[in-house]
Protein backbone atom coordinates (compact mmCIF):
# COMPACT_ATOMS: atom_id res chain seq x y z
CA UNK A 1 0.00 0.00 0.00
CA UNK A 2 1.67 3.07 -1.11
CA UNK A 3 0.50 6.56 -1.69
CA UNK A 4 -1.93 8.84 -0.07
CA UNK A 5 -4.09 5.79 1.54
CA UNK A 6 -1.04 4.64 3.37
CA UNK A 7 -0.52 8.34 5.17
CA UNK A 8 -4.25 8.73 5.81
CA UNK A 9 -4.33 5.43 7.56
CA UNK A 10 -0.60 5.79 9.57
CA UNK A 11 -1.78 9.07 10.77
CA UNK A 12 -5.17 7.67 12.20
CA UNK A 13 -3.39 5.15 13.49
CA UNK A 14 -1.68 8.00 15.71
CA UNK A 15 -5.20 8.83 16.89
CA UNK A 16 -5.80 5.98 19.14
CA UNK A 17 -2.22 5.86 20.33
CA UNK A 18 -3.14 8.64 22.17
CA UNK A 19 -1.63 11.00 19.24
CA UNK A 20 -3.69 14.06 18.95
CA UNK A 21 -2.10 16.85 19.55
CA UNK A 22 -1.03 19.06 16.36
CA UNK A 23 2.85 17.81 16.62
CA UNK A 24 1.56 14.88 14.80
CA UNK A 25 0.34 15.97 11.94
CA UNK A 26 2.71 17.14 9.20
CA UNK A 27 3.24 20.80 8.45
CA UNK A 28 1.77 20.68 4.71
CA UNK A 29 -1.71 18.98 6.68
CA UNK A 30 -2.01 22.13 8.94
CA UNK A 31 -3.43 25.41 8.52
CA UNK A 32 -1.33 28.83 8.47
CA UNK A 33 -3.18 29.72 11.71
CA UNK A 34 -2.24 26.69 13.51
CA UNK A 35 1.36 26.47 12.32
CA UNK A 36 1.62 30.33 14.00
CA UNK A 37 -0.25 28.96 16.88
CA UNK A 38 2.24 26.50 17.84
CA UNK A 39 5.30 29.17 17.54
CA UNK A 40 3.21 31.44 19.81
CA UNK A 41 2.38 28.66 22.39
CA UNK A 42 6.16 27.26 22.17
CA UNK A 43 7.36 30.78 22.95
CA UNK A 44 4.48 30.94 25.58
CA UNK A 45 5.57 27.92 27.48
CA UNK A 46 9.15 28.60 28.04
CA UNK A 47 7.98 31.81 30.08
CA UNK A 48 5.89 30.00 32.55
CA UNK A 49 6.72 29.11 36.29
CA UNK A 50 5.36 25.03 35.58
CA UNK A 51 5.69 24.32 31.86
CA UNK A 52 5.01 21.01 32.51
CA UNK A 53 1.59 21.79 33.73
CA UNK A 54 0.71 24.01 31.00
CA UNK A 55 -2.54 23.25 28.66
CA UNK A 56 -3.46 24.77 25.59
CA UNK A 57 -8.03 25.63 25.73
CA UNK A 58 -7.65 27.97 22.71
CA UNK A 59 -6.20 29.79 20.50
CA UNK A 60 -8.06 32.00 17.54
CA UNK A 61 -8.90 35.62 16.15
CA UNK A 62 -5.69 35.05 13.61
CA UNK A 63 -5.99 38.19 12.05
CA UNK A 64 -3.49 39.82 9.50
CA UNK A 65 -3.56 43.86 9.67
CA UNK A 66 -1.43 45.65 6.72
CA UNK A 67 1.17 48.06 8.36
CA UNK A 68 1.54 51.33 8.09
CA UNK A 69 4.34 53.99 9.04
CA UNK A 70 3.07 54.61 12.85
CA UNK A 71 2.29 50.80 12.98
CA UNK A 72 6.26 50.22 12.18
CA UNK A 73 6.89 52.94 14.50
CA UNK A 74 5.37 51.45 17.19
CA UNK A 75 7.09 47.71 16.62
CA UNK A 76 10.05 49.34 16.78
CA UNK A 77 9.73 50.69 19.54
CA UNK A 78 9.49 54.48 18.69
CA UNK A 79 6.76 57.18 18.74
CA UNK A 80 7.10 58.43 15.08
CA UNK A 81 8.16 56.87 11.89
CA UNK A 82 10.54 59.96 11.67
CA UNK A 83 12.34 58.77 14.96
CA UNK A 84 13.41 55.79 13.02
CA UNK A 85 17.28 55.48 11.74
CA UNK A 86 17.94 55.28 8.17
CA UNK A 87 17.81 51.48 8.09
CA UNK A 88 15.15 50.96 10.03
CA UNK A 89 13.52 53.09 6.94
CA UNK A 90 14.71 51.50 4.39
CA UNK A 91 13.55 48.15 6.04
CA UNK A 92 9.80 49.59 5.65
CA UNK A 93 10.20 50.73 1.91
CA UNK A 94 10.51 47.10 1.00
CA UNK A 95 6.85 46.51 0.44
CA UNK A 96 3.90 45.89 2.33
CA UNK A 97 4.12 44.10 5.46
CA UNK A 98 1.54 43.10 8.09
CA UNK A 99 1.18 42.11 12.13
CA UNK A 100 0.30 38.78 12.37
CA UNK A 101 -1.89 38.20 15.66
CA UNK A 102 -3.72 35.05 17.40
CA UNK A 103 -4.69 35.28 20.94
CA UNK A 104 -3.67 31.92 22.88
CA UNK A 105 -5.79 31.07 26.17
CA UNK A 106 -4.50 28.60 28.56
CA UNK A 107 -3.84 27.18 32.26
CA UNK A 108 -0.91 26.42 33.94
CA UNK A 109 0.43 26.24 37.39
CA UNK A 110 1.48 29.41 38.94
CA UNK A 111 4.37 29.25 41.45
CA UNK A 112 1.89 28.37 43.88
CA UNK A 113 0.90 25.40 42.24
CA UNK A 114 -2.73 26.71 41.54
CA UNK A 115 -3.87 26.29 38.27
CA UNK A 116 -4.24 29.45 36.72
CA UNK A 117 -6.29 30.19 33.20
CA UNK A 118 -4.04 33.24 30.92
CA UNK A 119 -4.86 35.01 27.72
CA UNK A 120 -1.43 35.83 25.55
CA UNK A 121 -1.39 37.70 22.38
CA UNK A 122 1.11 36.84 19.79
CA UNK A 123 2.73 38.70 17.58
CA UNK A 124 4.85 38.81 14.69
CA UNK A 125 5.75 41.20 11.36
CA UNK A 126 5.18 38.95 7.94
CA UNK A 127 5.50 39.65 4.19
CA UNK A 128 1.89 37.85 3.82
CA UNK A 129 -0.59 34.98 5.16
CA UNK A 130 1.56 32.23 3.77
CA UNK A 131 4.89 33.47 5.88
CA UNK A 132 2.73 33.46 9.08
CA UNK A 133 3.11 29.26 8.91
CA UNK A 134 6.91 30.34 8.75
CA UNK A 135 7.39 32.33 11.61
CA UNK A 136 10.74 31.56 13.50
CA UNK A 137 10.32 32.10 17.26
CA UNK A 138 13.04 35.26 17.34
CA UNK A 139 10.53 36.57 15.61
CA UNK A 140 7.23 35.83 17.69
CA UNK A 141 6.25 38.34 20.12
CA UNK A 142 4.27 37.26 23.34
CA UNK A 143 2.23 39.91 25.13
CA UNK A 144 4.83 42.79 23.48
CA UNK A 145 7.62 41.68 24.32
CA UNK A 146 10.11 38.83 22.14
CA UNK A 147 12.12 36.51 23.70
CA UNK A 148 14.96 37.96 24.39
CA UNK A 149 13.23 40.97 26.06
CA UNK A 150 11.08 38.82 28.08
CA UNK A 151 14.70 37.04 29.04
CA UNK A 152 16.87 40.45 29.90
CA UNK A 153 13.60 41.82 32.07
CA UNK A 154 14.05 38.71 34.16
CA UNK A 155 17.39 38.94 34.54
CA UNK A 156 17.09 42.26 35.46
CA UNK A 157 14.35 41.87 37.86
CA UNK A 158 17.04 39.39 39.52
CA UNK A 159 19.43 41.55 39.73
CA UNK A 160 16.61 44.29 41.95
Amino acid sequence: MRGPTALVLALAGLVPAGATHADFIPDFFQSTEELFCQVCEAQMVERLRSPSSYERLECEHFDLEPMDEAAYATWRGVDTFDALDEMDRRIFSYGTSYIASIFLTYEAANGFGAQIRGVARCQARVWDESDAGDVGPYAMRVNGETNIDWMMGRVLDSLE
